[in-house]
């Protein structure tokens, strides 16, 4: 994990406000060149609830993923989340997660690029 991605994570995980470089936390969410690429709550009929979103595609890539935004979501998610058994990946010029199931290595194909939930991710590995 770069030293970024470790700072910044470490920053959100603790509610804090941080900058470096092209990546920086308001505290609530992360964004890699002002694009949100993870929120950690949401607003519902004005009550804010704590659940973890992640954006593969942000907008600083036209819609397309990048390897840097790949880093900082599997930065994030195994600090928050340190027995997640997934990550982010690509194969086949197509988005995954992947990881290890039954002691095989296995890939599901991301097909949505809204923001996908921690939870839906994790449903989508155990399917």
């Amino acid at each position: 994990m770069r030293k970024v991605t470790e700072r910044i994570s470490t920053a959100l995980i603790n509610g804090k406000k941080k900058t470096i470089s092209n990546t920086s936390t308001d505290g609530v969410s992360m964004f890699l060149h002002q694009n949100k690429i993870v929120k950690t709550s949401i607003d519902i009929m004005g009550y804010k609830v704590n659940r973890t979103f992640f954006n593969l595609r942000s907008n600083c890539t036209n819609g397309l993923t990048s390897s840097t935004t790949r880093e900082r979501l599997n930065g994030y998610l195994h600090l928050a989340f340190p027995e997640s058994p997934f990550s982010f990946a690509q194969k086949n010029w197509q988005q995954v997660i992947t990881g290890y199931k039954d002691n095989k290595r296995i890939y599901k194909v991301i097909d949505d690029n809204n923001w996908l939930s921690y939870k839906e991710l994790y449903n989508l590995f155990n399917s």
